[in-house]
Formats: structure tokens, C-alpha cells, sequence
């Protein structure tokens, strides 16, 4: 007699979702450990600078790593070719970007020349060669060598930040830099040596068919980079280092609550490809199956956050103190965030990225505006208010695409043609 088998996507979810937490951990005690040791100030230019590394590291790689992810949940067997692919683009994109950076904190940021180039060769360079490598494991829903490189990754970041801590008294953003770009190396090039062990070597090849794609899922991320993350050098360029490190610390320790939320979406991302293939309605169906969870998880988050704000200054220190009402005012920022990411996923697997990208991007602005108005008025707080409003807005327009484009496919189905009546036999009345 068989046994019954457990099924391979709750599994793959599991797996996925363990991973995750392992790299909230680890995320976690590295936020903790640095921002004590930088203090409001050097923690607010540092977490400034990575703002634009995330908002300009959306076209690193051109969005190869997703196209990765179409092509190989399709068809296996192009594997080697897209992952050489990926690497070439991540290669040729690192310089131009860099400068690119380099030019926009000088005004609004000022860090020092070397230590941002460290910051952006470790981030935009092995940083994503680490992404790669996990969007590869996503592809082929390989949950365990997902959990292992996030488990690896975590370990290397937290050994690189606890040796810049004991070897530099007190710590520095320039020393930080040198241990930053060192731990990046080695978690960045064990990742893609991990992937090549497992799934295959690459094949230098240049998909130029998908570029345009390519281009699509980087307008999309670096819209929704800035959507998240360009309040950060604002609030510093209006505000000063300090307040822009409270805020900085009050929405990092909410993006980590948000970890586990972020580990949903993404076991949950290859699916949806696969009844995206069959149409817009079956992604729909597939969201509301996985809605309960994930607005489940944001409103415990939420609630967490709220009670437990109040004990931040034990976990980063007093200077710290008015990072907490701070906290308080974004502990919901989840529950929008993980909507927008389920509608956005929802149109991404039916072949409406570009209506996603259009969203994000029409409302990528947004934060910069809101964040302008309301800071030199209320400070950290009002960076808060600008950034849940935004949440908000995001959100909701994105659900009206989403049900917009059903109508859409609803109404360009075939209709089944109605089957003629048969002859019924006919009837006289006898004489």
C-alpha cells in the first residue's frame, strides 16, 4: 500500500518560508549591530546611500534574473543559457550604475568617494549575484538550496559585522565599507558557485529578444525601489543624518516583521506564473487562496509592532527613543505592501507587467513630494505619514488594475455558440 505524499508546493512552501526567517534573523542582528555602533547619525548617511543603491540596483542585472525566472519555469532546459545571461548583464551594468550613484548622493548625501565605492561594488555586484542565485532556486521551486544560501548569507553578514565591530573601536563608515564589501564577496561568490554545483553551469549568452522584458521588470522594481525607498536620502537632504537615522531605524525594524510576509510572496512567485499561463482568472483564483495568509501574517505584524514598539531603546540604544512612535505609525505599512505585491504579481504571471510597472511608476514620485511636505513640519513622524499614505494609494490602484484587466479578459472570451434546437416531431390531431 503507497502512502500518500505530501504535496510538493506546501512542502516548497515551507522550505521557502524557513529560509526566509533564517534571513530575517540574520537581517535583524545586523540592523541591531550596526546601527548601535554608528549611532542616529552615521547610521542615517549609511542607510541614506543604500536607499539609492536599492532604488538604482533595480537595473542591475536589466531584470535578467526574472526574465530568468519566465523562461525557466516554462522550460527547464534553458537554464544555462539565461543564467549566463544574468551574469553578463549584472557584469555590464555594475560601472555605469556606480556612476550613476555616485553622482546623486554627492548632492544630496556627501559620503566619502571610497567608501562609497565599496558600498556599491558589494551591493550592485555581489550583493546580486546573491539574488541571482536565489531567483534561481525560486525558479525551480528548490526550497532547501534556498534555505541553504539564505542560512549561508546571514552567517557571512553577521561574521563580517561583528568583526568590524571588535576590530574597529568605535566603528566607522569607512571601516564599515572595507567589511561590508568583504562579506558581500564571499556570500556573493558562494551563492553562484552553490548554483553551479546544483543546477548547472552557465552559457554566455546575450537574450537580446528579451530585453525589452528585461527593461519592463526593471522599470517596475527600480519604480517600486523609489516608491519604498526614496523618502530616505529626502528625509536626510531636509532633515539631517539624524533624524533620517530614527526614521531609517523605525522602518527597518518594521521591513523585518515583514520578512516572513516577503517569504510568502516569493515561495508563492513561480506559481503564479503557472496559472498565469492559463489566463488572468486563474491567477486571481490562485491570490485569493493565498490572500488569507498573507493579510493574516501583516495584521499579527501590525499588532506586534504597536505593543512591542516601546521597547526599542533596550534594542538599540536611548539615542534611539524617538524611533518608537515612529514605528507605531508604519506597523501597517505590511498589510499594504503585501497587497500590492499579490496584485502585482497577479498581472506580472498574466502578461500585464507593463500595467504593473505603469502603476508603480505613475506613483513613484509620490514619497519624494509627500515626504517634502510633511518632514519639515513633524520630522521622522511625518516621513511615517507620507510613507502609509503612499502604501495606501499603491495598493488600491493596483486591485483596480487588477480587476480592470479581468473585466477586460472576461469580456474578449469566445462565447460558446448556443446548439441549434433539434426539429421536434410533429403532431395533428386525428380526423
Amino acid at each position: 500500500m503507497l502512502r500518500p505524499q505530501r504535496p510538493r508546493g506546501a512542502l516548497n512552501f515551507a522550505v521557502t518560508w524557513l529560509g526566509f526567517i533564517v534571513r530575517l534573523v540574520g537581517q535583524l542582528g545586523y540592523f541591531l549591530l550596526v546601527a548601535r555602533a554608528l549611532g542616529p547619525s552615521g547610521y542615517g548617511m549609511v542607510a541614506s546611500v543604500f536607499a539609492l543603491l536599492v532604488v538604482f540596483g533595480a537595473f542591475a542585472g536589466w531584470g535578467s534574473d526574472h526574465v530568468l525566472i519566465r523562461n525557466v519555469t516554462e522550460a527547464p532546459e534553458r537554464f544555462g543559457r539565461y543564467f549566463g545571461n544574468a551574469l553578463l548583464q549584472i557584469t555590464a551594468t555594475l560601472l555605469p550604475l556606480g556612476l550613476l550613484v555616485y553622482a546623486t548622493q554627492s548632492f544630496v548625501i556627501g559620503m566619502a568617494p571610497l567608501a562609497l565605492a565599496l558600498f556599491v561594488v558589494g551591493d550592485l555586484f555581489f550583493g546580486r549575484l546573491h539574488v541571482l542565485a536565489t531567483c534561481c532556486f525560486m525558479a525551480f521551486e528548490r526550497g532547501t538550496d534556498l534555505l541553504l544560501i539564505n542560512i549561508a548569507f546571514s552567517l557571512i553578514r553577521l561574521v563580517a559585522c561583528g568583526a568590524a565591530i571588535w576590530f574597529s573601536s568605535p566603528l566607522t563608515i569607512a571601516a564599515w565599507a572595507e567589511w561590508y564589501v568583504a562579506g558581500a564577496a564571499v556570500a556573493g561568490l558562494l551563492s553562484t558557485a552553490y548554483v553551479i554545483a546544483r543546477l548547472g553551469k552557465p552559457r554566455w549568452y546575450i537574450a537580446r529578444q528579451e530585453l525589452a522584458l528585461g527593461f519592463q521588470f526593471c522599470l517596475y522594481f527600480a519604480a517600486d525601489s523609489a516608491f519604498r525607498d526614496s523618502d530616505k536620502p529626502v528625509v536626510a537632504y531636509l532633515a539631517g543624518a539624524s533624524v533620517a537615522g530614527l526614521y531609517n531605524a523605525a522602518f527597518r525594524i518594521v521591513d523585518a516583521a515583514a520578512m516572513p510576509l516577503r517569504a510568502m510572496t516569493a515561495a508563492f512567485y513561480a506559481r503564479f506564473f503557472k496559472h498565469g499561463h492559463k489566463g488572468i482568472e486563474h491567477s486571481f483564483q490562485f491570490a485569493l487562496k493565498v490572500l488569507p495568509l498573507t493579510l493574516g501574517y501583516s495584521l499579527f505584524a501590525g499588532i506586534v509592532l504597536i505593543f512591542g514598539a516601546g521597547y526599542l531603546p533596550l534594542l538599540l540604544g536611548e539615542k534611539f527613543r524617538a524611533a518608537a512612535p515612529v514605528t507605531v505609525w508604519l506597523a501597517f505599512l505590511p498589510v499594504f505592501n503585501g497587497l500590492t505585491a499579490i496584485g502585482g504579481d497577479i498581472l506580472t504571471s498574466a502578461g500585464k507587467q507593463r500595467r504593473r510597472a505603469t502603476v508603480i511608476s505613475v506613483l513613484s514620485l509620490s514619497p519624494v513630494l509627500l515626504t517634502s511636505l510633511l518632514v519639515p513640519r513633524f520630522g521622522a513622524i511625518g516621513a511615517a505619514y507620507a510613507a502609509l499614505a503612499n502604501a495606501t494609494v499603491v495598493a488600491t490602484t493596483m486591485w483596480i488594475m487588477v480587476f480592470h484587466a479581468r473585466r477586460e479578459a472576461a469580456r474578449a472570451a469566445p462565447i460558446a455558440p448556443v446548439p441549434e434546437a433539434e426539429p421536434q416531431p410533429e403532431f395533428r390531431l386525428a380526423a
